[in-house]
């Protein structure tokens, strides 16, 4: 792979440090990362390699990895530093209580790749099932002995209405539980002004 003075590791498949190095640190929301690699390479209109940019591009880079805002350590790349961000982003979700205020946040920053993004979402919903106690939270039935798929986890606000990931805003159900939760007539009881689960049920989820 041919190498860029923008890739967090050079010739290698990586980040891509443009967003960082355009940045400009007196605005409030983050740069947004992407994964250069093979097939974004060869359209990139920014591939080429210049040092006195390159230095640039590490100077940038160090002032993230360094001094890791998160943790305070040091790290060697730029997506490390990513990865500490996120893990702290949900060790911190889990923390926070349960207002309603939470369940509209964001569980990681926009900014972070989609593939890291991804990887948050599989790493907290592991985490839910096992706040729940591996139980469903409507029927109570043992989650631990069954095959894995028929344990889901469900957003009490929905996405489509504005809810989030945040751990506040979601529950371990089993699969059939969760398909009455969702799939039962949702039409009609948006007419009717319901939620989608009964309200004393959601209040359990407080």
């Amino acid at each position: 792979m041919k190498g860029c003075h923008f890739q967090d590791r050079p010739c290698r498949a990586s980040l891509c440090l443009r967003p960082l190095h355009l940045w400009d640190a007196e605005r409030l929301c983050a740069p947004l990362f992407f994964t250069c690699d093979e097939r974004t390479a060869p359209p990139c209109p920014h591939r080429a390699w210049d040092h006195p940019i390159h230095l640039e591009v590490c100077r940038s880079r160090s002032k993230v990895v360094d001094e890791c805002p998160s943790c305070g350590g040091r790290h060697r790349l730029m997506v490390e530093a990513l990865r500490c961000e996120m893990s702290s982003m949900i060790e911190n979700a889990f923390r926070t209580g349960s207002g309603a205020t939470a369940r509209s946040d964001e569980l990681v920053g926009r900014h972070l790749p989609g593939t890291m993004r991804a990887s948050a979402w599989r790493a907290v919903r592991g985490k839910v099932v096992e706040r729940d106690g591996r139980r469903c939270r409507i029927c109570g039935k043992d989650l631990a002995s069954v095959p894995a798929w028929l344990t889901e986890v469900h957003h009490i606000v929905p996405r489509c209405e504005g809810g989030g990931d945040h751990p506040s805003n979601l529950v371990t159900l089993c699969v059939m539980c969760h398909k009455r939760a969702t799939v039962a007539p949702q039409d009609e009881r948006r007419l009717r002004g319901e939620e989608w689960l009964p309200r004393d049920t959601l209040s359990a989820f407080e």
